[in-house]
């Protein structure tokens, strides 16, 4: 079985079977796309929700992923993102607020997948968004590790 499975998960595709599936197979999830391309920051539901916990949208939904035992890594290169992203660990979403977040579910993907005739063809600034977003990672990473002495420092970059 694998360890971890990444899939599209988002507030309008909650994925429940396969999230359910998963956790019962111990194969960690993870959220690709977890906030469904920005489409949901501005769900009335989500923005009663946030202005609730005094967080911004984007958090109200990482904090759902979370509680749902799901991994997200959200995509951002502006660091005040970055470090709001990361502030969700100090509230929990009522079982309330978590029901309505799972009732969005419209069983519909975001769009962010590559239309079939895309034809992926790297150039250079595809190596430079890679290294970008290689970057915002470790500096995740050592967001995450402020107080520790591990913060991870590449020596090369691996593409």
């Amino acid at each position: 079985a694998p360890a971890v499975d990444q899939i599209e998960i988002c507030p309008f595709l909650v994925q429940e079977e396969t999230v359910n599936y998963c956790q019962e197979h111990d194969i960690v999830v993870e959220a690709w796309g977890p906030l469904g391309k920005g489409k949901q920051l501005s769900e009335p539901e989500i923005v009663a929700i946030a202005k609730k916990y005094n967080k911004t949208p984007a958090q109200i939904i990482l904090r759902w992923h979370l509680q749902r035992g799901i991994v997200s890594l959200p995509k951002s290169v502006h660091k005040e993102r970055i470090i709001q992203n990361a502030d969700i660990f100090d509230f929990e979403l009522s079982k309330e607020d978590m029901q309505i977040m799972m009732s969005m579910d419209l069983r519909e993907s975001t769009g962010r997948g590559y239309p079939e005739q895309y034809e992926y063809k790297q150039n250079k600034n595809e190596k430079i968004k890679l290294y970008g977003d290689f970057l915002v990672l470790i500096y995740f990473y050592n967001y995450l590790n402020l107080n520790s002495s591990s913060n991870f420092i590449p020596n090369s970059i691996p593409f």
